[in-house]
């Protein structure tokens, strides 16, 4: 018998619409996570480093729970900032097919961004 190959795959990208704020402004963080890969992915967790909690916004189009190949769910997530901050988005996730044989399988990709700066006085901080 031939087994089927998989390719559990997970993708995840940042963008922000305010790459600049004052000092003490919120700063807002958009999330896009994808299954780039041929297997639909469960437990799909989004965090990040410096921003939290991440919400989900959306995507999940037959509403299984499942992460399906050429999905893209949306999340967002707004933070105070004082400083300069660099921070890295990190989603998770298992393979519905691999999880059946191995239970510990996870796959994760990171995503960092690096573009916001705190403003003090008019100048760049």
């Amino acid at each position: 018998s031939t087994a089927p190959v998989i390719h559990p795959s997970i993708a995840v990208a940042k963008s922000t619409t305010t790459p600049a704020v004052r000092a003490g402004d919120t700063a807002s963080y958009g999330y896009i996570v994808t299954n780039p890969g041929d297997d639909p992915l469960t437990a799909v967790s989004l965090t990040d480093d410096a921003c939290g909690p991440v919400t989900y916004t959306g995507g999940d189009l037959d509403l299984n729970g499942r992460l399906d190949p050429g999905e893209a769910w949306t999340y967002t997530c707004s933070t105070t900032l004082t400083l300069d901050t660099t921070n890295t988005a990190t989603a998770t996730s298992h393979s519905v097919t691999m999880r059946r044989s191995r239970p510990a399988n996870e796959i994760s990709a990171d995503e960092a961004l690096a573009d916001f700066r705190a403003i003090r006085k008019g100048r760049l901080a």
